[in-house]
């Protein structure tokens, strides 16, 4: 490895400035972004005045013109006619704010004025009020910058205020300009004139012709003496001495992204690093080793799969903005997912699993890079189709509770997780139709104003001020409650700005009767997380009952879709038929697909495999069917749609009979015989809408259970 040459050369103030307006001197792209204020150019104008040291500035110097530089303070710099250049390795903010000060650079894309005032003795700044026309040529928006900032100098001038873009000039202009003021004000102007070409700029040169990689490292060594070189500084440096430029790419990347909204660089390298490292992604794993020429390689695949991730949590989420994820490591794991996965659509429930739980155990809260690599190796796992449980630590004992305390809150993740899941209910509009609503128009920002609070505050205080009035202590301490967890995550719903607005501070039980009119109000109520005014309390404006009921309700949510109980437990509290009616098409389509591969589509004309009573009973169903519309024969001609007219407890002795087919799905007859059983005196009660036994119904959950997972069900 070759060497880096050191040497120390003064310079003058105005080589100094030259040399960066002729391009000699160059802001390479992996320096930070320009961060100094007009305050801190000023401080740094007030140092040179008063011989104050500034530090040295280090550059490296090589013959090598790079592709990638830095503008400087918004203005594209001449290409240089000389063959060596120097990059600016430290002293970027330094050498852009002397710039910015002397040429006027834009500073927060505004143009400042830098002056010396003569009475006072100091520098200081003006910001110039220019708007840039787009229908006017460029040359028209310069022009007219021109006589804006000129016009402006002259008022300057007549306070004896001199902008210092007239001093720093060539020696004739400036002595032309000096004569124009009064002979104490020369004087002044010649001691600030002649401090600033005297001050001793001390230059560090570093130069090496070859090793880019060895000034990277001085790059990093350089920065962390001071505030830590971050990194995506490093890796923007390092790609940079490869001829690749990160900074660019990931520039282009997020304004492809921007409809999510702002994403880090950090989780776009950790994001590359999972994929590209073996799925390690620490900070000093990406800077050790990330490869840039694979990295440069695979750029647009990496590219490809968080697009892809982002595209999942709208789709399969209705997650569309970064705003609603509680943690932004989530997109790591889906990126890699979809990296190594062309269709996540099998994957779906363990992904959803994944998902919530990591969410609900604050699991990528510290430690992250290395949680990140464990839930990689797992969805390793998934992928070879071995058994995976992302058995996080939940709280759920706590679980409600810690829902009703959750005060709103866009920066808590567990307040965003509650938001999320809101959002993964796909809420409705209270319309005629129940419209979907569209959160990427009405919800881009999370904007507390589109926050709907259920209960409204300005109601909670009325409440509280009406029952002052009439001293009524019981209620005012009923009411203090309300009022202590108003802002509770329970309390939020989200609903279109214009009827959050119309509601205003009305009570529940009025504007929820108003809303009911409409055809579905109850679909639209139910996808809020809210199962029925009554219930729920509403109808009588019960606050504490209404934040139990729907935290219970969450918590249930939650529970589902994290796997911790089954969701056919929910479908029979909301329609007791609705799983039944699922495992019945299943086994229905199992025994045609069984039967037909082994004995053609006309399975029920053979002998021996459909038992002649069940064959007579169907029979019999159709005739009957056929008598009072006998134009509906057709319907009947296929063994699919004969098998269709069978009870279901007819299935377990078509498939008995013919066991061998399905010995593969059904391993235990004992169990299957079992199961089914329970399953019939489950479905009794349900169709006659008669009570349950409660031994009947805890068999019958778990032969649902049980059939919804060797059916894999989802």
């Amino acid at each position: 490895m070759e060497d880096v040459k050191i040497k120390l050369i003064p310079k003058e103030f105005k080589e100094l400035i030259v040399e960066v307006e002729k391009g000699k001197i160059k802001i390479p792209t992996f320096q930070r972004n320009f961060v100094w204020s007009p305050k801190d150019i000023k401080l740094l104008l007030s140092s040179i005045y008063n011989k104050y040291p500034i530090g040295s500035f280090i550059f490296w110097v090589t013959n090598k013109q790079l592709d990638h530089h830095r503008e400087i303070c918004g203005r594209e710099l001449k290409k240089s006619d000389s063959s060596e250049i120097k990059y600016v390795i430290d002293g970027q903010q330094r050498i852009t704010s002397l710039y910015a000060a002397i040429k006027y650079g834009k500073i927060d894309d505004n143009i400042h004025i830098y002056y010396f005032d003569i009475e006072k003795n100091d520098f200081d700044y003006k910001r110039v009020n220019f708007i840039h026309n787009p229908e006017e040529t460029v040359e028209k928006n310069k022009e007219r910058e021109r006589e804006i900032i000129e016009t402006e100098h002259k008022k300057l001038e007549e306070n004896n205020c001199i902008p210092l873009k007239k001093i720093f000039v060539e020696g004739p202009i400036y002595r032309k300009y000096v004569r124009t003021f009064p002979e104490e004000v020369q004087e002044k102007v010649d001691g600030l004139y002649t401090k600033f070409l005297e001050y001793p700029f001390s230059i560090i040169q570093l130069e090496n012709e070859k090793d880019f990689k060895k000034i990277a490292d001085i790059f990093d060594r350089i920065n962390n003496t001071g505030k830590k070189l971050s990194v995506v500084s490093f890796m923007i440096a390092k790609a940079w001495a490869n001829k690749f430029d990160l900074r660019t790419k990931l520039n282009q990347l997020r304004k492809e992204i921007s409809d999510f909204g702002e994403i880090r660089d950090v989780i776009i390298l950790q994001i590359a690093a999972t994929i590209l490292n073996n799925k390690k992604c620490k900070t000093n794993e990406i800077k050790d080793k990330l490869d840039m020429k694979e990295l440069e390689e695979n750029w647009e695949d990496i590219k490809a799969s968080l697009m892809k991730s982002l595209d999942y949590l709208k789709q399969k989420f209705n997650i569309i903005k970064v705003n609603y994820l509680p943690f932004e490591a989530i997109l790591v794991g889906l990126s890699y997912l979809n990296y190594n996965e062309s269709n996540l659509t099998k994957y779906d429930k363990q992904i959803k699993e994944w998902f919530w739980r990591a969410c609900l155990s604050n699991r990528y809260d510290s430690a992250v890079e290395g949680k990140i690599e464990k839930d990689c190796e797992k969805f390793d796992l998934m992928f070879s189709n071995k058994s995976v449980d992302f058995n996080y630590e939940i709280a759920w004992e706590d679980m409600v509770s810690k829902i009703i305390s959750q005060k709103y809150s866009l920066r808590n993740a567990f307040s965003i997780t509650v938001l999320a899941l809101f959002a993964n209910q796909f809420p409705r509009d209270f319309d005629e139709h129940a419209t979907i609503l569209n959160l990427s128009k009405t919800f881009s920002n999370l904007n507390k104003s589109n926050m709907h609070h259920i209960f409204p505050k300005a109601y909670l205080k009325k409440l509280k001020i009406k029952y002052e009035e009439e001293e009524n202590i019981e209620k005012l301490k009923e009411v203090n409650t309300f009022i202590e967890n108003e802002d509770s995550i329970t309390n939020i719903m989200l609903i279109p700005f214009g009827l959050n607005k119309r509601i205003d501070h009305d009570q529940p039980s009025k504007y929820f009767k108003e809303l009911s009119d409409i055809k579905e109000f109850e679909k639209a109520l139910n996808s809020h997380l809210i199962k029925d005014l009554s219930s729920f309390g509403i109808l009588e404006d019960n606050f504490v009952k209404f934040i139990e009921k729907r935290a219970e309700l969450i918590c249930k949510k939650f529970e589902v879709l994290t796997g911790r109980i089954d969701s056919i437990n929910e479908d029979l509290e909301e329609n007791p038929n609705k799983p039944l009616k699922i495992i019945e098409k299943e086994l229905r389509k199992i025994i045609v697909e069984k039967l037909s591969s082994k004995y053609g589509n006309k399975f029920w004309e053979e002998e021996q495999i459909i038992p002649p009573d069940i064959k007579k009973t169907v029979k019999d169903k159709i005739n009957e069917k056929l008598k009072r519309h006998p134009y509906e024969k057709y319907k009947f001609e296929k063994s699919s749609e004969k098998l269709e007219k069978c009870d279901i407890m007819d299935y377990p002795k078509i498939i008995f009979k013919n066991k061998s087919l399905f010995e593969e799905i059904f391993t235990s007859w004992d169990q299957f015989e079992t199961h089914f059983k329970n399953l019939n005196y489950f479905r009794r009660p349900i169709a006659h809408n008669n009570e349950f036994n409660e031994v009947e119904k805890l068999n019958g959950q778990a032969a649902l259970i049980w059939f919804k997972k060797i059916l894999n069900i989802k």
